[in-house]
């Protein structure tokens, strides 16, 4: 038995043939079905960690090719042209431009950018873990610095923002986060909140 998350969408050409959509995660039982190689035997599991529907997969070789033919046929307008830094950096200078009010009400779509972009492969193993500390939290989109502030503010006990000093403690304009900052803030029970971009995860 192993964790898989998923990294594209796909739809189920069986009776007996799971869809999902990219981000779900699911327990594989079983990776010679019925004795072929083709398939898995998973376990779609749910947001509270519940086993919801059992059924069959494509395999990692077939989930490949599957999610290559998804990013060749995807439409020009969805494809990386700088890539996810830049789309990143992209997407924040739209927050203070009046002009783009319309752009600043993109939602989950943007995340979904951002993660396709990103070239993870079709399954990523993820494993449960218990942590015995207040886990960093990465808040990605237009406005992350405003959630980050809210959350700081409103609940102070619980979350404080990870201050970023200039890479090599100079004057440069490139600024990175200590891991003992967020160690510290961890250390007081605290969920730091990082403002990072989505490659640096």
């Amino acid at each position: 038995n192993f964790y898989i998350r998923t990294h594209f969408d796909h739809e189920a050409d069986s009776p007996i043939g799971l869809s999902f959509t990219r981000g779900e995660v699911f327990r594989v039982v079983d990776t010679m079905h019925r004795g072929k190689m083709s398939n898995w035997l998973a376990i779609r599991m749910g947001h509270d960690l519940r086993e919801m529907d059992k059924g069959i997969i494509p395999n990692q070789t077939r989930a490949e090719k599957l999610a290559a033919i998804e990013r060749s046929q995807r439409p020009t307008a969805e494809r990386p042209v700088s890539g996810p830094r830049a789309e990143f950096w992209k997407l924040r200078g739209l927050r203070g431009n009046k002009k783009n009010e319309k752009s600043n009400r993109r939602t989950r779509d943007d995340l979904l950018q951002l993660t396709i972009q990103g070239n993870f492969p079709a399954y990523e193993r993820v494993l449960l873990r218990e942590a015995n500390f207040k886990r960093p939290i990465v808040i990605l989109g237009p406005l992350n610095d405003i959630a980050m502030e809210k959350l700081a503010r409103e609940m102070p006990d619980e979350y404080e923002v990870a201050e970023m000093v200039p890479r090599g403690g100079g004057d440069s304009s490139s600024t990175v986060i200590k891991l003992d900052t967020v160690r510290k803030i961890a250390e007081k029970d605290k969920h730091p909140l990082l403002d990072i971009t989505p490659t640096a995860v």
